[in-house]
C-alpha cells in the first residue's frame, strides 16, 4: 500500500514539474505562428483569377524563407507552377469556369511555418457556349458570317477571340522554352482563290485533266469559300510539312493545344471524313470546352457536330 502511495505521488510530482514547460512551449508555438503569419501574405487581389495569371506573397523584409510549398485544391481542374522557393506562381490547366484553394506552405529559416490559403474563382477565358462553325467542302462559310478581325502582328489576322487564345497559347509555350510562330492565318476570299488556283495551274502544268488537277488541289488547299482560313478562326504554325509531327513544338501543341480552345483540324487517317489531308500544323479554334471533348473521343469536328446534333 505504502508503495502505490509512494508511486502517485511521484507522478505527480512529475506531472508538476512537466506541465508549466509544456504549457509555456504552448505559449512559445502560438506567438511563432503569430509571428509567422505577420511576415507573409497574398500581396495581390485573386479573388478571380485566369489561366496565366500570376499570384505572388508579400514577405516583410526581415524574414528569410527557407521553401514554399504550393498546392491546390482543385488539381483536375487548377495547376499551379513555381519553384520551390518562389513567392509567385503561375495558374495553369484551367479546364472551365471553377474554384479552387491556393495554399502556400511557407518554411522560415527559423523553422518555424505558416500556411496561408485563399478560395478564389478561376475563369477559362476560352469556354464557348455555342457550337463552333463548321466549315468544310459540304459546308460553306456563312454569307453573314463576321470574322470580326484583329491584328496579331507580322501582318496576319485572326478573330478577336482565337487571336486572344493564340496570344496565350504563344506565351505558355515560350514559358516552357517552346518557340510557337504564324505561317498564316486569315486569308480573304480573293487570297484563297488565287492560292488555290496557283496550285491547280502547277497540276495542268505536270499533265493532269482539269478534274484531276482540281481534285488534286482540293484536299491540300479548300475549294474558295469552304477554307477554315477564312473564317479567321483557324492557323498554320510553324511548317507546312507533315515532319512537324516529330517535334517538340508539335508535342507540346498536342498536350496543350485543347486547354487555349485549339484543335488540330486534320488529322491522321481523317481525311475521308474532312476531305483534307493530314496536316499537322493547322490550328482551329473551337473553345477549351469542345476542345477537350473532340480530343478525349478522338474524333474531328465534322463527327462532333454531328453527334451534338
Amino acid at each position: 500500500m505504502k508503495r502505490k502511495i509512494i508511486s502517485v505521488i511521484l507522478v505527480l510530482n512529475i506531472i508538476l514539474i512537466l506541465t508549466p514547460q509544456a504549457f509555456y512551449n504552448t505559449i512559445a508555438q502560438t506567438e511563432n505562428n503569430t509571428q509567422s503569419a505577420q511576415k507573409v501574405r497574398f500581396s495581390n487581389n485573386i479573388n478571380r483569377v485566369r489561366e496565366g495569371r500570376r499570384i505572388n506573397l508579400r514577405v516583410i523584409a526581415n524574414a528569410r524563407i527557407r521553401s514554399i510549398r504550393w498546392t491546390t485544391s482543385n488539381s483536375r481542374n487548377v495547376r499551379i507552377i513555381s519553384r520551390t522557393t518562389s513567392q509567385r506562381v503561375t495558374v495553369r490547366g484551367v479546364r472551365g469556369n471553377t474554384r479552387a484553394t491556393i495554399r502556400a506552405i511557407v518554411t522560415f529559416n527559423d523553422r518555424t511555418m505558416h500556411t496561408i490559403s485563399r478560395t478564389i474563382r478561376v475563369n477559362d477565358l476560352f469556354y464557348e457556349q455555342e457550337m463552333p462553325l463548321l466549315v468544310n467542302r459540304d459546308n460553306p462559310i456563312p454569307r453573314n458570317w463576321n470574322a470580326d478581325l484583329v491584328s496579331i502582328g507580322d501582318g496576319h489576322q485572326l478573330n478577336r477571340r482565337a487571336a486572344r487564345a493564340w496570344r496565350a497559347m504563344r506565351n505558355a509555350a515560350r514559358e516552357e522554352g517552346i518557340s510557337l510562330w504564324i505561317i498564316s492565318a486569315y486569308r480573304n476570299n480573293a487570297r484563297q482563290t488565287r492560292n488555290f488556283n496557283n496550285r491547280v495551274s502547277q497540276h495542268r502544268a505536270n499533265g493532269r485533266s482539269a478534274e484531276e488537277a482540281f481534285a488534286m488541289t482540293a484536299v491540300w488547299i479548300a475549294v474558295p469559300g469552304t477554307s477554315e482560313h477564312e473564317t479567321g478562326l483557324a492557323i498554320d504554325l510553324n511548317s507546312l510539312n507533315q515532319s512537324f509531327e516529330r517535334t517538340r513544338e508539335f508535342r507540346w501543341l498536342q498536350r496543350n493545344a485543347a486547354r487555349f480552345g485549339f484543335i488540330m483540324r486534320y488529322p491522321r487517317n481523317k481525311t475521308r471524313i474532312t476531305g483534307i489531308n493530314y496536316e499537322p500544323w493547322h490550328y482551329r479554334y473551337v473553345g477549351s470546352n469542345h476542345a477537350r471533348r473532340i480530343n478525349r473521343r478522338r474524333i474531328v469536328l465534322e463527327q462532333y457536330i454531328e453527334n451534338r446534333n
